[in-house]
This record gives C-alpha cells, sequence and structure tokens, in this order.
C-alpha cells in the first residue's frame, strides 16, 4: 500500500469530522465566509511556520509556491480582518513533517469546491477575497508532493499518521472556536 494511501485511511474519520465541523460555515454569505478564514488563518500559519521551522523547504523544494499564509492574509485583509491568534500547535517533529504537510497538501483538492461557494455569494465583495482557496489551483501541486510522499521509507508511516492526526486536530478545533453562533444553511 502507498504512503499516501495508508495516511488517507488513517485519518479519514478525523478528516470527516473536520469537514463536518466546518460544514456550519456558509461560505456564500460574509459572516460564514469570515468566519471560515479566521479559522484557517489561527491554524494554518502556525502550522506553516511549524513546518518551516523544521526544514520543510530542503524535503519539499517548491514550498515557497506552495505555501498559502501569504495569500490567506491577503484574503483577510481584502475583507478588513486582522490576522487571528495564533492556535497552540502540536510538538510535530522532523519525522512527521510530511505527514503534517499531507493533511495542508491535501486541502488544496477541497479549496477547489469550496471557491465554488464563495464566488457563488450574492456578496462580490467576497468574489476578491479568494486567493487562500484558488492559491495555484492550475498547477499539479498535489501530484507533485505525493510522488514526493511515496518514496519515503515505510518506517516512517507511523510518525507520519501521528502528525497527520495531529493537524486535523489543528484544524477541528479552529472550527470549534470559529464557528458561527448561528448555523446558516450551506449551498448544496
Amino acid at each position: 500500500m502507498s504512503i499516501r494511501m495508508d495516511l488517507k485511511l488513517a485519518t479519514e474519520d478525523r478528516h470527516e469530522a473536520v469537514d463536518r465541523a466546518f460544514s456550519g460555515f456558509a461560505l456564500a454569505t460574509r459572516s460564514g465566509y469570515e468566519a471560515f478564514l479566521l479559522a484557517h488563518a489561527a491554524a494554518l500559519f502556525p502550522l506553516e511556520e511549524r513546518l518551516e521551522a523544521l526544514g520543510i523547504a530542503n524535503w519539499l523544494t517548491d514550498w515557497p509556491e506552495r505555501r498559502r499564509r501569504d495569500a490567506l492574509a491577503a484574503d483577510l485583509a481584502q475583507l478588513g480582518l486582522s490576522r487571528p491568534a495564533p492556535l497552540a500547535v502540536p510538538a510535530i517533529d522532523i519525522k512527521g513533517l510530511a505527514g503534517a504537510a499531507y493533511v495542508l497538501e491535501g486541502s488544496r483538492l477541497g479549496a477547489k469546491f469550496l471557491a465554488r461557494h464563495v464566488l457563488a455569494a450574492e456578496d462580490r465583495s467576497l468574489h476578491a477575497a479568494t486567493q487562500y482557496l484558488t492559491h495555484h489551483a492550475e498547477l499539479p501541486l498535489w501530484p507533485r508532493f505525493v510522488d514526493k510522499l511515496d518514496q519515503l521509507p515505510p518506517d516512517s508511516v507511523p510518525d507520519l499518521r501521528t502528525a497527520a492526526l495531529q493537524v486535523f486536530d489543528v484544524f477541528a478545533d479552529a472550527a470549534q472556536r470559529y464557528r458561527p453562533a448561528v448555523i446558516e444553511p450551506t449551498l448544496a
């Protein structure tokens, strides 16, 4: 079994829990989308910073084009929002680096779908704040990441699983903290 498939199966429940946690963020409304961006910023900023401190650019040499916090910061600024306080991130170490990156890079796949909801919003001011969700969507970043991931030694899998689960937990915490007070209906 590939490392990617192992991580997908090992994190499936947490991934679904995070998806459920964010399902109440009505992305086609200003309040829902702002809450979504704030939650993601509270999680993504410290996670990317942690990975950079561990030297992710040494493993993923195209990291500078992958990192999304600048795009997310631009979206926050576009909507007049300040950067939220960062959430505490787990003590991910170098052995788990690729597992943490798996979650961040995999989130690009869902981001394409989420961007469609925002771009369908009647509030056109939201349309200009989609850099995070559409960040380098035209590039084959996911296939390139999976190629690197699957080259790792099989004995690295336990550490990768642990880190991936920890990152999903950070996003679940972010969803809980920034969840809109009133759950708004999402687009079908």
